[in-house]
């Protein structure tokens, strides 16, 4: 049994908001890894649901704080990190799944590299409860997942799966911790201003699964996802290579607009922006993708 008086190495924060559905399925596999010098900070968000005495059912390494009232996500894993003790963070939503074997190969990849990591990320297996779902697959299965100096590619688009990344938390702070004022894209800011200073780790592995289900707060606020995405990235302008990959994520808005059945913004944008020849071109990749299983990084244009 691990002495409660050696400090958490790990701390996994765990951000819910009436999360009772799948909260106890998502909790267990914490308590199911192969590491365990490692705590729970688990912030509830103001929920109205059995949350709190689920998460209250367990041991003492879970440690359960609850917010006054609902915020932002982004204020919520700010009140949250303050209460972590780790070296290292992980975060796990409450609809999404850590495999065994996560923490402790995150952390030998942090120990083994020669290089101040930042974060290191592994791949994720998307699942819904449909199994025979279009949401049934790994993610950019096929291809070797970036690792290095990746602050340009994750400009043009944010490949990094949550639930995958364990973060050293000094450099976190480092870098300016969480921003308060994101509804949606904490974890893109955290992966772009990290990557800005620092090399980013890999686990070629699937480490995660991330479960899609009607109430996905990213499925049901595509808009506002992207529109964040683009005031991050914006902010970025003036580095080399950013300027050209700022197109890029108005193009995931187009197809947010779309998702939302918002078509006359989505045109407009296409205009406005010029973009319709990158569009285009995802259109068909995605098309090819689907019918002839081409591999996920090959390049149809060149921009």
């Amino acid at each position: 049994m691990l002495n409660s008086h050696i400090p958490p190495n790990i701390s996994v924060i765990v951000n819910c908001f009436n999360g009772e559905q799948y909260l106890r399925e998502a909790i267990d596999s914490i308590y199911a890894q192969t590491y365990s010098n490692w705590e729970i900070i688990f912030w509830d968000n103001a929920s109205s649901d059995n949350s709190s005495r689920i998460a209250n059912s367990y041991d003492k390494k879970l440690k359960y704080y609850r917010s006054d009232k609902n915020t932002k996500l982004g204020e919520a894993r700010v009140n949250a990190l303050e209460k972590a003790l780790g070296d290292y963070v992980a975060f796990l939503d409450v609809d999404d799944i850590l495999l065994p074997y996560m923490l402790e190969e995150q952390l030998n990849i942090f120990n083994n590299s020669t290089e101040a990591l930042g974060f290191v990320y592994g791949r994720v297996e998307f699942f819904s409860e449909d199994r025979s779902s279009k949401y049934n697959y790994v993610f950019k299965e096929t291809e070797s997942l970036k690792s290095g100096e990746i602050f340009s590619d994750l400009c043009k688009e944010n490949f990094i799966p949550w639930p995958s990344v364990l973060v050293s938390r000094k450099r976190l702070l480092e870098c300016g911790g969480f921003p308060s004022d994101f509804y949606i894209s904490t974890d893109y800011w955290i992966f772009i201003n990290m990557s800005r200073h620092f090399p980013v780790g890999v686990n070629q592995n699937v480490v995660c699964k991330a479960r899609f289900h009607k109430n996905n707060l990213s499925d049901t606020q595509y808009v506002l996802g992207a529109k964040e995405n683009i005031k991050i990235v914006e902010r970025y302008l003036s580095y080399d290579g950013v300027k050209d990959s700022i197109k890029y994520q108005y193009v995931n808005l187009t197809f947010a607009y779309v998702k939302e059945k918002k078509y006359l913004n989505a045109m407009l944008l296409l205009i406005k922006k010029n973009i319709l020849k990158i569009v285009f071109f995802r259109l068909i990749r995605k098309i090819f993708r689907v019918f002839i299983r081409i591999p996920n990084n090959f390049n149809l244009y060149k921009n």
